[in-house]
């Protein structure tokens, strides 16, 4: 399981050698295991486990423990060395034991021994890719996504999508991959979308991936815009040529108008100040030049060392009326023609007793090589103190060199590097030297071992040979770990007898060193970068060691391809597609418009994408800055045989080699560094045409920006799989991308294929995304003929009702005539004016015929008669079909209403001052219900059958004829069969509630009961109840609530009333809902963050302490409280002075009562005789005060925190009682909204807790006591 994840990514591996010298003690048994520093869950890691002068075989057993509980356990068994996979569970994370014996018992055979250390282990053992079809969408677009999930667990995903705003516009929950770990998901966009920047964000084992794509109202452009500036100024006083080149999407030539704006980047102390800017302007015909002059764009003077840039910015008009715009700075402006550097291969560090080579990369400004470049290299102890110096001339951009010997004593050196001619032109002092600090390697027995780097990158499949040298005689076994991604991926090793025969056939001994080499396998798993660590025990158990990188050419070893049955159709052509990938494979095809590239270029997945953007090795930079600058600082002195452990990324637990020996006073960095980095490489795509001559009458009316969006299981043995297409009618070319995941064999990408669609005779026309109604817009028509002849071209447009032509009133067919040269497009126009909204549709078909005078007697515009059409035979036909959005005038104007939509609540229905009424299907088990009503006047209820006004529906009527009568009729507007004067029945002001019932008439209140009838029938009504009718008239809207929406017996459907101003723009209006299920998600992410530790004195704790309950309730009610969150919460619980905190905490936290207790008594204690609590002592921290001020507030507080308590004392409710006396009778002076609302809440809350058991009966004719009591604030 692990190869195929860990290929998938394509990283990089590292190679360790170990050594045992058979000098050594032939007795002495030991052992040495090597593991990664850091685990990754759920993916299968390798112990290396090596155990010297083996005498039999030992069960070898790993275990991992977090916590003290084992977690991951394996066991094997071996002579002298092999690996032990352990495989790490999902969702671990943190710090944690890696235990490692053999042979627990003597009467096994083989070694014993018993070892341990600590490892980390990373929770993002999943690597994450995710795809969309396009980098930008228009409104009414549909997105789609595919998520591939490289991980051995194939564990469900969650995915949501953001909008700009932040609001969460779509979810999915537990997504399962459709094959091989790909998630395929899609949504489409509403007409009026945010714009901007949207966020897809897939959580995925606890962490969360993301990628972003644009929401924007944009036209395809029509070809693609390419500047090729010079590689770099040579001469700051000379002119450079430059060309911009233009062509189309289906591969020709664009002709037009070219304007090119030029100047000079970072000519003043800053990098962002500009030069002067040069304009030209000019024609283009697929391509044009230009010269670029820098002199005219930044001043002489500039310093030795200035380092600029040239920006271009380069716009394109074709005849069609497109415009396409790009920009380039990638020419440097240097004063200093060279560059130098050290290469990446060149070792800061030294060993004592081995040459040290190193190399130098000598560049123009543009990167690529410089030839003939002389150098000096110069090697110091101190800046008097010099061990090597070497003129150099580089070759092929480098220059390499070798010091034969540094000084044993030497813990660094600095090198220096100049540059001192240039063609055998001497520069003098306006070159600036590089340096490089190296340190020393210390070895007590002054034994050392290098690797030497191999010429070139070596190539997946082939067997690797390399070479290193030792100080010390080659006569050791060698011991080798190959570790990929921070694992350990190959394990063997090398006898004596072959370390040595190597030297004697291929080395001879250079300065008392020896040559030998190492051969192995290079496998998928190990590209595209590697490290390598040597070492080998000397007889007193010291070990000597080695580190090295080496680079893999990147290859995937999940070979996966696409291809087309043909390179160039005709629109409309049948086309098959092919797909090659390992079987059992999931291959996902994408096909898109080459327009979309030019938009965002290369923003599909691609190797440099996988290899850069995705790695497994946790918590570590895979780029480590080089030590190289003009400054000669010195670092890291005196590495010993640890540090290649350490940079490969492992730990060691060993009895028999000595590894720490470093000099005293030396400095010593253990840090971990990864075993692989990042590489970059790039993907060829190659397009072969087939030139297709004939014109054919389709009608071209499909352009879909996305093509193809299918994903393949390849099952067959043959690897293969096939969709069988038919191509879209645009002109342009087709990009099709694969990408491949296997459970075995991982992540694949295939080369890009391309399709051209291309006719060599068509008509186009440029839309924009959208028009104005009654804005008069030119449309620009335009005719291509790539036919071997001259073509006399008949355009015709038609347009539908709602277009007019401006200037051939009443017509809806207009034609036009133009000859056009072979290899040329000629352009024609119209004038529209659009009346009606929404899309419309413009058509174009164009007749050529040939012409071999190419019309030199002249072509007038105007209309063509059918019969001379009829008569010629036409070269080429096109016919093409587009669509516009047609926008209102005006200014746009957006309302925002809000209402709350709560299941557990009640339904409520607005009605108009229009006596039509509006019906809701009740339950069916109902034969009563309750309704609260809030009115002027003619509350109207209708008992029916139907959804519909009907003669046997029973109407009730409640505050009719102004509020002074009620009465029971049947039918809408019947003759009562039964009325009651209600005068001041229904109010405005309040909701008042009745009940309606079918046995026993109509009354106040909650429940049926014969104090409270108000109109009454006799028996029971005869006619089935299915729906039930609300309306208001006469003069009055109103607000009905009935029954709780989840009391429904199907989907409940409520209706809103939205206003809109008085001089809107007729059909501009347009509505839109969103609905958040939690109301203070949106706002409250991140809520655990806000639990705050207790700190200072009781004022400063309580104004933190108070948050931390209120987000504990507001996790528990919207069930988002986890344990983890809980707890830690409650940890940071502090007493607080506040009764109303406390009390509220009391779901979290164990509260005292007695000293609940105490503080309601104290509290009462200082209650004044007229009911007020008075302000006691003073606030110092005014945020605990909050919006309390006057003893009107702070009564209304106190009232409030003693219900929260509970009163249970008569004490208590005589307080509480004299409290809510005192407001009732003073809140009328409170001059804030804050005071009001808060003695709102109290008295309110007070009433209800106040209220006595039994219900009080209510009035017969007069207003009822509203049903809806507060529920806190």
């Amino acid at each position: 399981m692990l190869r195929w994840s860990l290929t998938a990514l394509g990283l990089s591996w590292t190679l360790f050698l170990c050594t045992a010298s058979p000098s050594a003690a032939p007795e002495r048994q030991g052992y040495l295991v090597a593991a990664p520093s850091v685990f990754r869950a759920g993916v299968e890691e390798s112990v290396s486990v090596t155990i010297f002068n083996a005498k039999a075989e030992t069960r070898v057993q790993v275990q991992l423990t977090v916590k003290g509980q084992t977690v991951a356990h394996s066991h094997g068994s071996l002579l002298d060395k092999g690996t032990i996979k352990l495989k790490i569970p999902s969702g671990l994370r943190g710090q944690a034991h890696l235990k490692v014996w053999g042979n627990r018992h003597l009467t096994e055979g083989g070694y014993i021994f018993h070892n341990y250390t600590t490892v980390t282990v990373e929770s993002k053992g999943t690597a994450v890719f995710i795809q969309t079809d396009k980098p930008v969408y228009k409104p009414k677009h549909k997105v789609f996504i595919n998520v591939y999930t490289v991980t051995p667990d194939l564990r469900p995903i969650e995915a949501y999508v953001l909008d700009p705003r932040g609001s969460r516009m779509v979810q999915w929950k537990s997504l399962k991959s459709v094959c091989c770990g790909v998630v395929n998901m899609s949504f489409p966009l509403s007409d009026q979308p945010v714009f901007g920047e949207w966020f897809i964000f897939v959580e995925v084992q606890g962490h969360t991936y993301n990628k972003s794509f644009e929401v924007q109202k944009y036209v395809m452009p029509k070809f693609e815009l390419m500047i090729d500036p010079p590689n770099y100024i040579r001469d700051l006083s000379s002119c450079e040529q430059a060309t911009v080149r233009a062509k189309y999407t289906f591969g020709k030539p664009v002709t037009g108008k070219l304007t090119v704006n030029m100047t000079v980047n970072g000519v003043g102390y800053y990098r962002h100040e500009m030069g002067h800017p040069v304009i030209k302007n000019m024609e283009i015909k697929g391509s044009a030049n230009f010269s670029l002059c820098v002199k005219d764009m930044m001043p002489v003077d500039v310093a030795d060392h200035f380092r600029g840039t040239v920006s271009i910015w380069a716009s394109v008009t074709s005849v069609d009326g497109s415009r396409q715009t790009t920009f380039d700075d990638s020419t440097p402006v240097h004063k200093q023609l060279i560059d130098i550097k050290y290469s990446k291969d060149t070792r800061k560090q030294f060993k004592p007793g081995l040459p040290y080579k190193g190399k130098i990369e000598v560049t123009y400004p543009d990167g690529s090589p410089a030839d003939g470049v002389r150098v000096r290299v110069k090697a110091e102890l101190t800046p008097k103190d010099n061990v090597y110096t070497s003129e150099l001339t580089s070759k092929d951009g480098q220059a390499s060199f070798e010091i034969p010997s540094i000084p044993t004593a030497a813990q660094y050196v600095w090198l220096e590097t100049k540059v001192t001619s240039i063609d055998d032109k001497t520069v003098g002092d306006q070159y600036l030297p590089s340096y490089l600090s190296i340190s020393s390697w210390y070895s007590p027995s002054r034994c050392h071992i290098q690797i030497q780097s191999p010429g070139a990158p070596l190539k997946v499949g082939q067997e690797a040979e390399v070479a290193f040298k030792s100080t010390c005689p080659c006569n050791f076994t060698l011991h080798y770990e190959v570790a990929s991604r921070g694992n350990i991926v190959l394990s063997g090793q090398q006898a004596a007898n072959l370390t040595a025969s190597h030297r004697g056939k291929r080395a001879t001994a250079e300065m008392d060193s020896c040559v030998s080499y190492l051969r192995f396998p290079v496998s998928h798993s190990m590209a595209p970068l590697s490290r390598l660590l040597v070492y080998y025990v000397r007889e007193n158990g010291e070990g000597v060691t080695d580190s090295l990188q080496i680079p893999i050419e990147p290859d995937f070893e999940n070979k996966v391809s696409v291809s087309l049955s043909s390179n160039e159709t005709l629109p409309g052509d049948p086309v098959t597609l092919r797909v090659r990938g390992e079987k059992g494979s999931c291959v996902c095809v994408a096909t898109v418009d080459k327009s979309l590239y030019l938009l965002k270029p290369d923003f599909q997945l691609s190797p440099d994408k996988v290899n850069d953007g995705h790695f497994w090795w946790p918590g570590l930079s895979s780029r480590r800055r080089r030590r190289s600058s003009v400054f000669p600082w010195h670092w890291d002195i005196t590495k010993d045989a640890r540090f290649a452990f350490s940079e490969t990324g492992l730990v060691v637990m060993t009895d028999m080699v000595s590894l720490n020996h470093r000099q005293s006073g030396g400095m010593y960095t253990d840090e971990a560094v990864p075993a692989f980095q990042p590489h970059s490489s790039t993907l060829v795509a190659a397009m072969h045409s087939r030139p297709t001559a004939r014109a054919e009458k389709r009608r071209r009316t499909f352009f879909p920006e996305t093509w193809v969006w299918h994903c393949l299981n390849v099952s067959s043995e043959s690897g293969e799989a096939e969709l069988r297409l038919e191509v879209p009618d645009s002109i342009t070319t087709w990009v099709t991308e694969a990408i491949g995941l296997s459970e075995e064999k991982g992540l694949g990408l295939a080369k890009r294929a391309e399709l051209r669609t291309f006719k060599p005779f068509f008509v186009d026309f440029t839309l924009p995304y959208s028009l104005i109604r009654g804005e008069q817009t030119k449309v620009p028509l335009t005719v291509y003929n790539y036919l071997p002849s001259c073509a006399e071209v008949h355009v015709k447009v038609s347009v539908p009702k709602g277009i007019k032509f401006i200037g051939h009133p009443g017509k809806h067919h207009l034609t036009r005539k133009k000859c056009v040269a072979p290899g040329e497009a000629t352009p024609t126009s119209i004038v529209l004016s659009f009346t009606e909204l929404g899309s419309a549709n413009i058509t174009a078909r164009a007749i050529a015929y040939s012409e071999p005078s190419c019309c030199a007697d002249g072509m007038q515009a105007g209309k063509t008669s059918n019969d001379v059409e009829d008569r010629r035979t036409p070269i080429g036909l096109d016919y093409v079909r587009r669509t516009v959005q047609v926008e209102p005038e005006g200014l746009p104007r957006e309302y925002t209403y809000s209402v709350f939509f709560c299941p557990n609540e009640r339904i409520h229905i607005s009605t108009p001052n229009k006596y039509e009424y509006q019906y809701v299907k009740k339950p069916a088990k109902m034969n009563q219900f309750q309704v609260a009503v809030k009115t002027h006047n003619d509350a109207h209820f209708a008992l029916s059958a139907s959804p519909h006004d009907s003669a046997e529906m029973l109407e009730i009527v409640l505050g009719g004829r102004q509020n002074t009568r009620s009465w029971i009729s049947l039918g809408k507007m019947g003759e009562p069969l039964i009325s009651a004067a209600t005068p001041g029945l229904l109010s405005w002001d309040e909701f008042r509630s009745f009940w309606i019932s079918w046995k026993g008439g109509v009354g106040h209140g909650l429940h049926p009961s014969n104090d409270s009838v108000i109109l009454q029938w006799v028996g029971q009504f005869h006619g089935q109840v299915r729906h039930i009718g609300f309306s208001t008239g006469w003069g009055s809207v109103g607000e009905f609530k009935i029954w709780r929406k989840e009391d429904s017996d199907e989907n409940h459907n409520e209706a809103f009333t939205l206003g809109v101003p008085h001089n809107m723009v007729p059909g501009s209006e347009k509505a839109t809902a969103f609905m958040i299920g939690d109301v203070m998600g949106p706002t409250l992410n991140n809520l655990d963050k806000l639990l705050r530790l207790p700190f200072g004195c009781g004022e400063q704790n309580m104004i933190h302490f108070a948050p931390n309950v209120f987000v504990l309730k507001y996790l528990r009610k919207t069930r988002q409280l986890s344990a983890d969150v809980e707890n830690e919460a409650t940890d940071y619980l502090l007493q607080a002075f506040v009764l109303k905190s406390f009390a509220q905490s009391r779901g979290f936290i164990f509260i005292d009562p007695e000293e609940l207790r105490a503080a309601k008594s104290w509290l009462i204690k200082h209650q004044r005789d007229d009911g007020s609590f008075p302000a006691m002592g003073r606030i110092l921290n005014k945020d605990l005060q909050g919006g309390i001020h006057g003893k009107i507030s702070l009564t209304a507080y106190v009232v409030a925190a003693l219900l929260e308590t509970g009163i249970n004392t008569e004490e208590e409710k005589l307080a509480v009682a004299k409290a809510k006396e005192f407001l009732e009778s003073n809140t009328y002076s409170a001059d804030d909204p804050y005071t009001t609302a808060l003695s709102a809440y109290a008295m309110a809350a007070a009433a209800q807790r106040l209220r006595p058991a039994g219900p009080a009966p209510p009035q017969p004719h007069g207003p009822s006591h509203k049903t809806d009591s507060p529920t806190g604030v």
